[in-house]
């Protein structure tokens, strides 16, 4: 079983392409400014992160229920997945 994470959008990122919008949603939406936000939802780690690499601005971070950042800029090594904890893969 995936962790769970929140999408958060970077409003100065997103370039209103609306990928996300596209890709679910139910969990995100365009503002007045067409720019996307993402609802406070958790959903299943691999399900978030195809939604977010649909975004072609890498404006879209995935945030564990520990606070952690699971994938987005802010990440170690860039917009790359971090291993979950005990992943054996490095």
């Amino acid at each position: 079983m995936s962790d769970l994470v929140k999408a958060v959008v970077d409003r100065e990122t997103c370039f209103s392409y609306a990928r996300c919008v596209e890709a679910a949603p139910d969990l995100f939406s365009l503002d007045a400014e067409g720019k996307s936000s993402a609802r406070d939802v958790e959903r299943e780690f691999d399900q978030m992160l195809e939604i977010a690499e649909e975004c072609p601005m890498e404006a879209i971070s995935l945030i564990g229920s520990d606070g952690t950042i699971k994938y987005g800029l802010n990440a170690v090594g860039g917009n790359s997945p971090l291993p979950s904890p005990g992943d054996d893969h490095q």
